[in-house]
């Protein structure tokens, strides 16, 4: 009887020892061991992870840093060799009569353009707004220029007049800048130093400015500053005029004044 229960106690255990070997063997199990080697390394990954610290930002070096490159005075990135507005007020720095001439080529002042034929550069403009118009940062003397043979044309006319904002003061104070010994001769029907202003000119001051025509066209309009200022907005402020001379040789009727010869539409000079 006792070699009986042994006999089927001893099947029982193979029989046992088949099932767990079936398991152990069985795709389930791998399944498993291989999900919990995959927990256990994620939460090692973890942990690792949060210990490290993070990396520090990346210092862009500033092109302009290199002396061959020139200065960056307002640290935008932008060399002030072609940086066009290096005071970040939205207005293209002017230092000189030819770039004063160029302005005819962007009357809304939103890039600075050598030619009519020139895609311009607004290099330094606002990120936000843009350019908007142009200052002085030096006083102008037109002497040399038209002994060199140049002749002024008045900026801008009825089509297409001055929009920007032209101030002969920059962002960082002091005296108004002056335009001087400029000679304004023709048949413009809008004459002056500018011809149509719908724009805002304020803070400078004009030194023997010489204007003349002889338009034949009745109504024409001629002042030291502008021949006309024209629109709601329109604005001449803090304007000086200093030994200028307007005349005209013409026998039709027209507008003549010191600063603007018409303003006209609901422009303002606020003098």
């Amino acid at each position: 009887m006792l070699q009986k229960e042994n006999i089927l106690f001893g099947q029982d255990k193979v029989k046992h020892l088949n099932l767990l070997n079936e398991f152990f063997l069985n795709g389930a199990f791998r399944r498993i061991i291989v999900l919990s080697v995959l927990v256990l390394f994620l939460s090692v990954f973890s942990q690792c992870e949060s210990r490290i610290p993070p990396l520090p930002e990346p210092i862009i070096p500033n092109p302009c840093d290199a002396e061959a490159l020139g200065a960056d005075n307002d640290k935008d990135n932008i060399c002030d060799s072609v940086d066009i507005d290096d005071d970040n007020d939205g207005l293209i720095e002017i230092s000189t009569i030819e770039e004063l001439n160029n302005i005819r080529y962007n009357l809304e002042g939103s890039s600075y353009k050598i030619s009519a034929n020139d895609n311009g550069s607004s290099l330094g403009c606002p990120s936000e707004g843009g350019c908007i118009g142009y200052e002085l940062i030096a006083s102008i003397d037109g002497v040399t220029w038209e002994a060199a043979g140049n002749t002024w044309v008045p900026v801008g006319d009825t089509e297409n007049p001055l929009s920007a904002v032209f101030s002969g003061i920059d962002s960082n104070g002091g005296d108004d800048y002056t335009i001087s010994n400029i000679n304004i001769n023709g048949d413009s029907f809008h004459s002056g130093l500018f011809g149509v202003v719908s724009g805002t000119i304020r803070n400078v001051t004009l030194s023997n400015i010489t204007v003349s025509t002889s338009s034949s066209t009745v109504g024409y309009a001629i002042g030291a500053v502008a021949g006309e200022l024209r629109g709601f907005g329109a604005l001449i402020e803090n304007v000086s005029a200093i030994d200028v001379s307007v005349t005209t040789t013409s026998a039709e009727g027209g507008y003549i004044g010191g600063l603007v010869g018409k303003n006209y539409r609901g422009s303002t000079i606020a003098i």
